[in-house]
């Protein structure tokens, strides 16, 4: 790896180009979805289009309003979740309401100022990183499997089957007798 064409190369034996989250380029070609300056896709923080209030996005394809903290990060997406579920109720509600008093409203998304970093390094240990400071170690790694495990036994069989994924429109959804 040569990093100044006056320098010696370094020597290595890999090199890990990480150069962070870059929109897909499908998003450029959508018509009327209004992108962010970044290039992903523009919401406000009930993460609606600010074009049209039934166009909804969440995690890595958008760019939240007025929410500088939000990085490219699961822990953001995961819980942008719920916001998503329950706007997505209340547009369906909307969508069957007779009149404009009938509307329910939408609630906003408010992203914690700070979370923590926790990056396996492939030995048994992972690396840290909360307000400025890191730290490695196998305790580390337990926390984050911990984690990783976790979340993804909320998604078992055994649980999705209890757990229909439309029982969040439920409550919105006009009844036959309407």
């Amino acid at each position: 790896v040569q990093l100044d064409s006056d320098l010696d190369p370094l020597p290595h034996d890999c090199v890990v180009w990480a150069a962070g989250a870059a929109p897909p380029p499908v998003l450029a070609s959508l018509v009327g979805i209004p992108l962010a300056d970044d290039g992903f896709i523009d919401v406000k923080k009930t993460l609606q289009s600010p074009s049209n209030d039934y166009v909804f996005a969440c995690g890595d394809c958008c760019t939240v309003r007025d929410s500088p903290q939000i990085e490219r990060a699961g822990v953001f997406a995961v819980r942008e979740a719920p916001t998503l579920t329950h706007n997505l109720a209340v547009a369906r509600a909307n969508l069957a309401a007779s009149d404009a008093s009938a509307r329910q409203p939408y609630v906003e998304y408010n992203a914690q100022s700070s979370f923590l970093r926790l990056i396996m390094t492939g030995d048994g240990s992972a690396v840290a990183y909360k307000w400025g400071r890191a730290v490695t170690g196998w305790l580390n790694w337990s926390l984050k499997k911990k984690l990783d495990t976790d979340f993804t036994d909320l998604f078992s069989d055994e649980r999705l089957q209890s757990h229909s994924p439309t029982s969040a429109f439920a409550s919105a959804a006009p009844s036959d007798d309407e």
